[in-house]
């Protein structure tokens, strides 16, 4: 059954798109053909309206404590805990606490990123929200298997099953929508522009596409100077048996290599085997993988051998795959544009237009972002104003400004590990596109995966709402432990005209390189 577009849901009639939603129809009251297929889903404005409906993903003690200083602060919305059975004790006591506003999601398996799994995506016509996963895991082959990818995958297939009526799950056979893969981190909106980082782009290259039943020519064909890192998940408990595993199922003659890890002058933690420097800190993403394992993939003579023997279409393909990798790392690295890199930009904008809202698309922090995601080091206001993280900012507020300057001497050192240069780059960018940028304190390593407090406070949520005649201004917003970078934090927060909320401590969760926007995803705003 066909529903003709509506033109009531705030949306210029060709902007709007008619989806195919999975709903149980009889629990809803809202009638078949509103629900078998609804029109104009869209990313919604994440600077107004009051937060009514939450996840987060249960899996630490902190997350749980997290969890509950949420409620007590978002007192009128509802939260859907998501846990595996062995979590089921400790999330039982939440619900207990607040009752019919705690709503549990058991699964087989939790990621650690609320945020970064789905999109929610809302239908004003008919007063619903969609989720939407990538058609592939984030990481494509970047995890051993791939499992933890699916998972997150199957998000909203779980809810449209498990809260029939108030989540749907858009079609998988909506391809033109779809992203191939994204991260909710690197993608934020305001009410005229989604802001999207370079990490969506580089997960969306073509190294991060081969198929998984393609782990011989990955091995192969994906090395970071003759080495593959081939998983970075923080739940792989025996790396050997995986290594043994993915050997037996190619048939190549793989091993483990174990490397040694060492901090250079600028803070960031280098890989060494034997003697030579093999790989840098941000190709390792965990603090887990405090001494990391590499895949040794077969010698150049053992590639030689694999492609003659390999079909001409696909050996073509491979070649097309290594050109398009190499284009985009010198993109990275120098900023050189290619028809790839224009092609890869084309592609994420056009399908992010699609669920935008009629909403302009930024690209920020290109062609190297300062840090791994871009809600890690800004935040939309609304209005043409955005807050932007300055590592500069927070040192001074640790520092004692004396007559004789001696400080300065302690902050030209400290800058050399916590540098602002691609921070002050980003925000002349922002300027130029007419945006007013205003700078909040922050104290992030230089290295993007460093293993270390990264205390932001752009990772925040915003509420925004009229009550009583006055509208109400509201961030909440973590806090690190630092009483003074915190305390200018609030000052700053407040002069923007936001009551402070402060969540909680989240310097320990913080090392994982994400903080409170990563540990939850807003579902609903009313």
């Amino acid at each position: 059954m066909v529903v003709e577009k509506r033109r009531d849901c705030g949306l210029p009639y060709e902007k709007q798109l008619v989806l195919p939603l999975k709903f149980n129809v009889e629990s809803t009251g809202r009638g078949e053909d509103g629900l078998k297929q609804a029109d104009a889903f869209r990313l919604p404005d994440e600077t107004q309206g009051r937060v009514s409906k939450v996840l987060v993903h249960a899996t630490s003690r902190r997350r749980l404590k997290l969890v509950d200083s949420l409620a007590g602060k978002f007192s009128g919305a509802d939260f859907y805990v998501m846990h595996t059975p062995q979590q089921k004790e400790a999330v039982e006591k939440l619900k207990e606490k607040y009752g019919g506003r705690v709503r549990l999601v058991e699964v087989d398996l939790v990621s650690g990123w609320a945020q970064d799994s789905v999109f929610a995506l809302e239908n004003p016509a008919y007063g619903l929200t969609a989720l939407m996963a990538a058609v592939k895991g984030k990481d494509g082959l970047h995890a051993a298997s791939g499992f933890m990818r699916r998972a997150e995958q199957k998000t909203p297939k779980i809810f449209a099953e498990k809260m029939p009526g108030i989540f749907g799950q858009l079609n998988r056979r909506e391809r033109g929508l779809r992203l191939r893969y994204f991260e909710g981190g690197d993608i934020q909106a305001d009410e005229s522009n989604v802001f999207v980082g370079e990490e969506t782009l580089r997960v969306n290259i073509v190294r991060k596409m081969i198929s998984l039943k393609r782990e011989k020519e990955a091995l192969f064909y994906r090395g970071f100077r003759g080495y593959e890192s081939f998983w970075s998940d923080r739940i792989m408990d025996n790396q050997q048996e995986v290594v043994e595993k993915v050997a037996e199922k190619t048939q190549l003659p793989i091993e483990l290599v174990k490397m040694e890890g060492e901090y250079n002058s600028r803070g960031e933690l280098e890989f060494y085997w034997e003697g030579e420097k093999v790989a840098e800190s941000e190709r390792y993403t965990h603090k887990f993988i405090a001494t990391p394992f590499l895949v040794k993939p077969p010698s150049q003579q053992e590639k030689q051998q694999h492609l003659e023997q390999m079909d001409p279409g696909r050996r073509e393909e491979i070649s097309r795959m290594e050109k398009q990798v190499r284009d985009f790392e010198s993109y990275l690295e120098d900023g050189v544009s290619s028809k790839t890199v224009e092609g890869i930009k084309r592609g994420v904008r056009k399908k992010i237009e699609k669920i935008s809202g009629n909403k302009r698309v930024v690209f920020v922090g290109l062609p190297k972002a300062p840090y791994f995601h871009l809600d890690m080091y800004m935040k939309p206001l609304g209005g043409g104003k955005i807050v932007l993280a300055s590592n500069k900012a927070g040192l001074e507020s640790l520092t004692y400004r004396d007559k004789e300057g001696a400080a300065s001497s302690i902050l030209d050192e400290m800058d050399r590990f916590m540098p602002d240069a691609r921070l002050n780059e980003v925000g002349g960018e922002l300027e130029g596109k007419g945006f007013e940028v205003v700078r909040m304190p922050a104290l992030m390593p230089c290295s993007r995966t460093a293993a270390c407090t990264h205390a932001t406070y752009c990772n925040v949520e915003l509420e925004q709402y009229e009550e009583g005649g006055r509208l109400v201004k509201k961030v909440y917003s973590p806090t690190y432990g630092i009483t003074s970078l915190d305390a200018e934090a609030k000052r700053r927060w407040e002069q923007l005209g936001y009551e402070f909320q402060d969540v909680g401590d989240l310097s320990d969760i913080s090392k994982n390189k994400g903080s409170l926007r990563c540990c939850l995803k807003v579902l609903e705003r009313k």
